[in-house]
């Protein structure tokens, strides 16, 4: 197993310029000096005394240069030593302090242009979390602040520049946790686990000199590789007799721009993304658009259309401080106003809330249905105001059949309350109604009573089944909103042949469903759609895209992703390319 990636005496030699490899003084500090047959190179004085203090060799790495006069991020020359995962500098106008050696900015170097997502509340202190009020407030934890505090904490590696995430390694091409500091970049390395190794610098000293090589002198920016810009495709909103195909997605700042070559490939043309109202607005009129900026425009210039599902209160919309539903619903309607008004024009959809009949989505306590109409009204109006062609989707209920407020109430009870409460006023506020129909281990076109699925289990409900979305359907035609179409905000089936061989807790069905048979239901499904369920079905989201990739494989969310946690596609995804041709 390699723990140490190594840049050779040759390329150093390269690297350096024969002005730059002239011998400087040594560093005031001890006199010891301390050489590395492995590089060969000595390491002596106040940077000796550094690299020992602050974890040494599996902290820095070894020394690729001599010391030398070297300019730094302000312009200034010191003295300074390259190491393989940091820049030693001297700093002489700090002399007898902690900051005399400091690690160059390689950290803000390398972030430089990049966009991190905002940091999550809370933005103070909590217990085995430290918060920071610079950079945007990021914050440590877990291994990254152990790591940190044990090895010289700010004076060494500066303020956290992200959150944590996963990462493509530019060394060695692996995917790693990753947080960006002012001076370095932390990578958690599961393989060395239990090992001093277990957290490791970012090799940023060795790439520092790369972009020597590379002509962009002393300031090193990694350059990417090109990729063409699509040209935008308009996406018109599916006209009747026909329908919108989606997948549920969990996007990030680093698997975007794949995710959406992803989607463009199966000639899918929505995607489907949860926005936390917590994180987009922390505290009151105060909002981080950077990740949904971004989302818009990829999305816009892969010719997909995006559905933002908005949830989860920040603490200063609850008396409790809790995430569910606004006390005063105008809060929300100031949110969406807002978005609506920055992506008017680019065909967006907006799900009020999610699963409003489920206690886990607001707080542990199902809200009234009156309540939620109030909400989807306020969020209606404030939407439609500020961009009238926007399409404005009723919250999709879950189906649980089961009526206990402390957990869930039936999806068709609640849909029914939903419709008469103030005498229907409901059918002034929404464009489509969403809906959640789960699979279970039944082919999408049994339903239980007259033609239930195989079992065992999970098949004496009709919310066991897909062809459920036909009683949603029957409950709005029966109060006068026939006129009105579904969207299946999510749907799908659930397989851990080749992902896991524990289902997390009630999802034990999806022993049952093959990787096949899971493409065969869910092409079947989308053929329903197309056929069965016209005109009324307006569009279907897959639940879901990639969540394989992006959460635990035990983790309920997991085996609905047709795309592995390895990246390799499951035969879903080929079955629905050829779908959709």
């Amino acid at each position: 197993m390699t723990i140490r990636r190594r840049v050779s005496l040759g390329l150093v030699l390269l690297l350096l310029s024969p002005l730059a490899l002239a011998k400087a003084a040594a560093a005031p500090g001890s006199p010891r000096s301390r050489y590395f047959a492995t590089t060969g190179r000595s390491v002596s004085g106040a940077f000796l005394d550094f690299w020992e203090r602050n974890g040494g060799l599996y902290v820095f790495g070894y020394p690729i240069s001599d010391e030398l006069m070297d300019v730094s991020t302000d312009g200034d020359s010191y003295l300074t030593q390259y190491f393989e995962r940091a820049i030693f500098e001297y700093h002489p106008e700090n002399a007898g302090t902690r900051y005399e050696v400091l690690l160059r900015l390689l950290g803000v170097i390398v972030t430089k242009g990049r966009y991190f997502d905002p940091a999550p509340p809370p933005l103070s202190d909590t217990p085995g979390r430290r918060h920071f009020p610079h950079y945007g407030g990021h914050s440590l934890s877990g291994v990254f602040l152990s790591y940190w505090r044990k090895n010289g904490g700010l004076p060494v590696f500066g303020y956290p520049l992200s959150e944590q995430f996963d990462e493509v390694s530019p060394t060695d091409g692996h995917t790693y946790l990753v947080q960006y500091f002012e001076r370095n970049r932390f990578e958690y390395h599961p393989e060395l686990a239990g090992t001093p190794y277990e957290v490791l610098l970012g090799l940023l000293g060795s790439e520092y000199l790369a972009a020597k090589q590379s002509g962009k002198g002393l300031v090193f920016e990694p350059v990417a590789t090109p990729t063409p810009t699509p040209t935008p495709v308009p996406v018109p909103l599916p006209p009747a007799g026909a329908m919108g195909y989606g997948f549920c997605v969990h996007s990030t700042n680093g698997n975007l721009d794949s995710l959406l070559d992803q989607v463009q490939q199966a000639g899918f043309n929505w995607i489907r993304q949860q926005v936390h109202w917590r994180d987009i607005e922390p505290g009151k009129g105060a909002y981080n658009w950077g990740f949904l900026d971004q989302i818009v425009d990829q999305a816009q210039r892969h010719g997909v259309r995006v559905l933002f599902s908005i949830v989860w209160s920040p603490p200063w919309a609850t008396k409790d401080g809790s995430s569910g539903m606004p006390d005063d619903p105008n809060d929300f309607g100031d949110l969406v106003a807002a978005m609506a008004a920055r992506y008017k024009g680019k065909g967006l959809a907006y799900e009020i809330w999610n699963e409003e009949n489920y206690a886990v989505e607001n707080a542990g306590y199902v809200a009234g249905a009156g309540r939620y109409v109030e909400l989807l009204k306020v969020a209606y109006t404030r939407i439609k105001q500020a961009d009238p062609n926007a399409i404005v989707v009723c919250g999709a209920l879950t189906p649980t059949g089961t009526n206990d407020p402390y957990v869930a109430i039936d999806d068709l009870t609640y849909l029914r309350r939903m419709f008469e409460y103030q005498g229907g006023i409901i059918r002034d506020y929404f464009d489509v109604l969403g809906a959640h129909v789960g699979g279970t281990l039944n082919p999408p076109d049994t339903l239980w009573p007259g033609n239930p699925g195989p079992g065992p289990g999970w098949r004496d409900h009709s919310t066991h089944y897909f062809r459920h979305v036909e009683k949603i359907r029957a409950v709005m035609e029966s109060y006068g909103l026939g006129n009105k179409k579904i969207w299946l905000t999510e749907f799908g089936w659930a397989s851990t042949e080749k992902v896991t061989d524990q289902a997390a807790p009630g999802y034990g069905y999806a022993y049952y469903n093959s990787e096949q048979e899971q493409a065969d239901y869910i092409v079947r499904a989308y053929q329903k759609g197309c056929t069965d369920y016209q005109p009324w079905m307006g569009a279907m989201f897959l639940w879901n895209l990639n969540f394989g990739q992006e959460f635990p494989a035990g983790d309920e969310k997991s085996p609905f992703g047709i795309i592995r946690p390895d990246g390799t596609w499951r035969p879903a995804y080929d079955a629905l390319v050829k779908m959709a041709k």
